[in-house]
C-alpha cells in the first residue's frame, strides 16, 4: 500500500469513469454512486423473453439500495409499471457504507402481467429517476428498472 497526499489519477479515473456527451468530450469524472435501488426479481425466469413466472399468492419482494451522497431513507416499490408506489421496509445495513436491504410483501392475487419496479431516496434528497441518465459510456445508470412478471 502506498499512501499519497493527492487524488489518485490512474487510467480508470482519467479516461474511463467519466460522464461524456460525445466521443470527443473529455467528460467530467464520476465521483460518487448515484442513488439506486435494485430488486432481486421474484419467480422463475424465462431465458429468452426475460419474463419471470410467479404463482398467485403472497410474495416478499426484496433488494438492496445504495447512494454515494448519503444514507438511504426510503425505498418505494411499484407493481403497476411505476404508476403507483408503496413504501418498503428498510433493514439496517451491516455498516454505514454498506448497501441497505429492503423488503415489501406483495399479494399477487390475480393472474396476469405485471411490471415491477423500485426506487430509492437518500438523506441528501436525491431520488432515483424513472429514466436513466444518458452518457456515452453508460456510467452511473440509475433509472428504475422494469421487471416483467407473469402471475399464473
Amino acid at each position: 500500500i502506498t499512501v499519497i497526499d493527492h487524488t489518485y489519477q490512474g487510467v480508470q479515473q482519467r479516461l474511463v469513469y467519466r460522464f461524456q456527451t460525445s466521443s470527443s468530450d473529455t467528460g467530467r469524472p464520476v465521483r460518487r454512486k448515484a442513488v439506486r435501488a435494485a430488486m432481486k426479481p421474484p419467480g422463475v425466469p424465462d431465458l429468452i423473453s426475460r419474463h419471470r413466472f410467479l404463482a398467485r399468492g403472497r410474495h416478499v419482494l426484496q433488494g438492496m439500495a445504495w447512494s454515494g451522497n448519503g444514507s438511504i431513507t426510503k425505498v418505494e416499490v411499484s407493481t403497476d409499471d411505476r404508476r403507483t408506489w408503496r413504501t418498503a421496509t428498510l433493514e439496517p445495513p451491516v455498516s454505514p457504507y454498506a448497501w441497505t436491504p429492503w423488503r415489501i410483501e406483495w399479494d399477487a392475487a390475480r393472474a396476469g402481467e405485471y411490471i415491477l419496479s423500485c426506487r430509492a431516496t437518500d438523506s441528501a434528497g436525491n431520488r432515483q429517476p424513472k429514466n436513466p441518465l444518458w452518457n456515452v459510456q453508460g456510467m452511473a445508470q440509475n433509472g428504475s428498472e422494469r421487471v416483467p412478471v407473469r402471475v399464473r
